[in-house]
């Protein structure tokens, strides 16, 4: 079993916060006034079915959660980036690419 699918150490959950340094950088660069998947988690919050800000951040579980009675994982909240953004919002969203993907686009894989 690796670290990932071990969760974090304190509560077994799949996700990593983001590194103070880094949010201050992204922060005074585009002014956030919401936090889609804040931490911890207010009671009753729900970042996947809640009007986000005008200027958003968002660093998402990493697996699959249970949301609504349905298994959803990060293209939940692919399509949530999009609709907000489509409201003519700006959205940032954090995600890690897998070891391979990262190796194809630095080989200059290109989109076809």
């Amino acid at each position: 079993m690796n670290k990932f699918e071990r969760g974090n150490k304190k509560d077994g959950k799949h996700y990593w916060l983001t590194p103070d340094n880094l949010m201050d950088d992204l922060n005074n660069k585009h002014h956030f006034d919401f936090d889609a998947c804040p931490y911890p988690l207010p009671d009753d919050f729900d970042g996947l079915t809640c009007d986000w800000g005008l200027s958003t951040y968002v660093n998402p579980p990493f697996g699959s959660i249970l949301h609504e009675g349905k298994k959803k994982g990060p293209t939940a909240w692919a399509r949530k980036s999009i609709a907000e953004m489509k409201k003519g919002k700006k959205v940032v969203m954090v995600y890690p690419l897998p070891k391979w993907v990262l190796m194809l686009i630095d080989s200059g894989a290109k989109d076809i």
